[in-house]
């Protein structure tokens, strides 16, 4: 059974945060035959350094499916909540990026890994402000939340295809990130 908060988006864990020092924040959460986890590159970030981290997103299912697009990480949504504070920011692809769809087929106990970086084409947008956004956030910690929806290719229908797309939405678990100056 899928567990669903207020929204309605399924409630993952972002497990296994291994930051550089080797610490585990918790385990990956499964739902829906997904587990999702980020690995964070680094414990603490440079002010106007990118933000990096992988992840991984696996097969924890009996049977095979079909992911669509799972690469692409600019429309996914990224929601920093700086500590201490009632800011939330978000962080927003600003460019135009053409590339090319992809399908993979996911196995039982299959992996994806997906990097990720919140560099050049990212700006950061403060909720509830009117005006221009940040290339930069400002220094503090941050709990990060990504969000993003798994739909089935636009041809599905006509597709003679082993096994069906997974689909659904996702939403992780909070993860400190800092910036430094």
């Amino acid at each position: 059974m899928m567990r669903l908060d207020a929204t309605g988006w399924i409630v993952l864990g972002l497990g296994s945060i291994l930051f550089l020092s080797e610490t585990v924040a918790e385990e990956p959460a499964r739902e829906q035959a997904i587990s999702w986890s980020v690995k964070c590159r680094k414990e603490a970030y440079k002010a106007g350094e990118p933000l990096t981290f992988g992840v991984t997103i696996k097969n924890t299912s009996k049977q095979g499916f079909m992911l669509y697009n799972t690469d692409h990480y600019h429309g996914w949504k990224f929601i920093l909540s700086r500590t201490g504070t009632d800011e939330m920011w978000h962080a927003a692809c600003v460019a135009r990026i053409r590339y090319k769809p992809n399908m993979i087929v996911l196995n039982p106990g299959g992996i994806r890994e997906v990097k990720v970086v919140l560099g050049r084409f990212f700006q950061f947008i403060l909720e509830g402000q009117k005006g221009p956004s940040r290339k930069l956030l400002p220094t503090g910690t941050y709990k990060l939340v990504i969000e993003r929806e798994f739909r089935e290719h636009p041809q599905a229908h006509a597709m003679d295809t082993i096994h069906d797309f997974w689909k659904g939405k996702v939403k992780s678990a909070p993860v400190e990130i800092s910036i430094r100056k």
